[in-house]
């Protein structure tokens, strides 16, 4: 992930768990490249959970234990919420 993604991610605070060791959450980004802002999915599984889980580590928070315990994946979409 950019450093700005992995920030956006340190700062979020509510997640809605979908499954055992699942969460997930969404937020509007606008990247540079971007034309306008975009919604961004991510996905957080709990490696002690679910450890086969794909995603990447923070590696901008390689000490913070709630990252070290998990693993994030994030979709970029121009779809609203529904």
């Amino acid at each position: 992930f950019t450093h700005p993604i992995q920030h956006l991610i340190d700062k979020q605070d509510f997640w809605v768990k979908v499954d055992d060791g699942i969460e997930i959450c969404n937020k509007t980004y606008q990247a540079q490249s971007f034309q306008k802002p975009r919604r961004i999915v991510i996905v957080r599984q709990k490696i002690e959970k679910r450890p086969q889980a794909g995603g990447k580590q923070l590696s901008l928070f390689p000490e913070d234990e709630i990252h070290r315990n998990y693993r994030y994946s994030a979709y970029f979409t121009n779809q609203a919420c529904s």
